[in-house]
């Protein structure tokens, strides 16, 4: 479930870079997307398919592919 962390890690840390040199919308946007992550970070992860199935959803939600 390493994955999931570094993929965690790796959206915070383009929305942070976001957040400090973007504009007015660009720090709105980030500001809740980082709320959002929260949700992901602390999300129990029962099995494999839970794990694969989190990373999707942060795909599609994040916009990370």
């Amino acid at each position: 479930m390493n994955h999931i962390l570094f993929k965690v890690a790796e959206i915070e840390e383009r929305l942070r870079t976001t957040l400090e040199i973007g504009g007015p919308i660009d720090r709105i946007v980030s500001e809740t997307q980082l709320k959002t992550l929260d949700f992901f970070k602390y999300h129990p992860i029962r099995n494999q398919e839970e794990a694969n199935e989190l990373l999707r959803v942060m795909d599609l939600v994040f916009g990370s592919k």
